[in-house]
C-alpha cells in the first residue's frame, strides 16, 4: 500500500509512508512513518534482539551431551 503524507515520527511532509516494523501489522490501520524513520526503528529492533540474546559459555555442554550419557 502506498500512501503520501506526514511522518508520525519526524513530521516530514509529502513523503511515502510505510508501516512501523516494531508494531504488529494488524494493529496498524495505515502506513504512518517515512522510510528513514522505518529504517531507524528496524535498526533499534535489531540491536534490542542482539542485547536480549544470552551469551553461551564456550565451556557449555551441547544439548545432546546429556542424552549420550543416559544410554
Amino acid at each position: 500500500m502506498s500512501l503520501i503524507g506526514s511522518c508520525d515520527d519526524c513530521g516530514a511532509g509529502g513523503v511515502q509512508l510505510r508501516y512501523k516494523p516494531d508494531v504488529p501489522h494488524e494493529n496498524q490501520t495505515r502506513p504512518s512513518i517515512c522510510q528513514r524513520c522505518r529504517d531507524e526503528r528496524a535498526h533499534m529492533l535489531e540491536e534490542q534482539g542482539q542485547q536480549n540474546e544470552r551469551p553461551v559459555s564456550p565451556h557449555a555442554a551441547p544439548p545432546w551431551a546429556e542424552m549420550e550419557g543416559s544410554e
